[in-house]
């Protein structure tokens, strides 16, 4: 029945304790019965093994259910000792990987210092006509990341996520909370398209099985598809909200 197989996630700590208090209780239960009846019933069957007193046997029956009783009661203390344990290493854990993370963030070039370098790179571009390509990231965490307070955590791993696939002149930054921007200077449309494709694989991979958070990957081309920074700051603007360019270029 539905009553008795639906079990709530946040009471399974409780119902496991109820379970144990339960077997103890019948164990003990289930004893103290059988060593009464072994206690009334060698009135009526006085017939025992040579040497060995019936009081030797009640004691040795009643001795082996305590022991068993408390063994049970000092695993059942055990258990709980280690999820505690359990627990407090996990708020341990996330807290430092929160406090990782938040560093991390703060080590990236800001947007001021993206606007800076974006400037030098279209001036370049434009007087030495080469190609200028930026990759786009806006990363969304899922309400049970929000939740936990760990968004810091789920943008530095897909900052991480990008770092493994960038070359040594290239940089990301980091424009919002959850928004990041990779500068490609001298790459064209073709390459930048396989750079995001790379960036979405390894994004996949770092949501886990959970899909801690989902993303979106933009990827824009000077001269292809915007022809000064004015239109590269408006397509970094419709991206940060969130609504994304009205025709992506990729």
């Amino acid at each position: 029945m539905q009553v008795f197989d639906h079990i709530d996630p946040g009471k399974l700590e409780r119902r496991d304790a109820e379970l144990w208090t339960v077997a103890i209780t019948m164990i003990t239960v289930l004893a103290v019965g059988m060593a009464l009846l072994m206690y009334f019933s060698s009135h009526w069957s006085p017939a025992l093994p040579r040497g060995v007193s019936l009081r030797e046997i009640i004691f040795s029956f009643c001795l082996l259910c305590l022991l068993l009783v408390a063994y049970l009661v000092e695993r059942q203390l055990t258990v709980r000792r280690l999820r505690r344990q359990l627990r407090e290493e996990r708020t341990r854990t996330t807290r430092l990987l929160g406090q990782a993370s938040a560093d991390l963030l703060e080590t990236l070039p800001d947007h001021d210092r993206f606007r800076a370098r974006l400037n030098v790179e279209f001036s370049s571009a434009q007087t030495f006509q080469r190609p200028l390509s930026l990759v786009l990231t806006l990363v969304t965490p899922s309400p049970q990341v929000i939740e936990s307070g760990e968004t810091s955590v789920a943008v530095a791993d897909a900052v991480k996520a990008a770092y493994r696939m960038l070359r040594r002149e290239d940089m990301v930054y980091l424009l919002s909370e959850v928004l990041f921007a990779i500068l490609l200077p001298g790459i064209l449309e073709e390459d930048a398209a396989h750079v995001a494709e790379r960036l979405r694989e390894r994004l996949l991979d770092a949501t886990g099985a959970n899909n801690r958070f989902a993303f979106t990957v933009h990827t824009i081309n000077y001269p292809r598809h915007v022809a000064s920074i004015t239109e590269i700051n408006d397509f970094i603007q419709s991206c940060s909200t969130g609504a994304g360019p009205e025709k992506d270029p990729v």
